[in-house]
């Protein structure tokens, strides 16, 4: 996204839609620490998919 001529790289800025919030601070905890809880995992899993998976829109 950053790489690229987008309109992302000019304004060193990304919008993140459609995507819980319990999910996304999950998700950044995980890429800062690489520490998941399991319990943490089960409850937001699907969430997780659906937020990864391009073909739903």
């Amino acid at each position: 996204m950053f790489a690229t001529n987008l309109t992302e790289k000019a304004s060193n800025e990304g919008s993140i839609e459609d995507v819980e919030f319990g999910v996304l601070h999950q998700l950044l905890h995980y890429l800062y620490t690489g520490r998941v809880i399991a319990a943490t995992m089960e409850a937001i899993g699907a969430g997780l998919y659906i937020a990864t998976d391009n073909n739903t829109r």
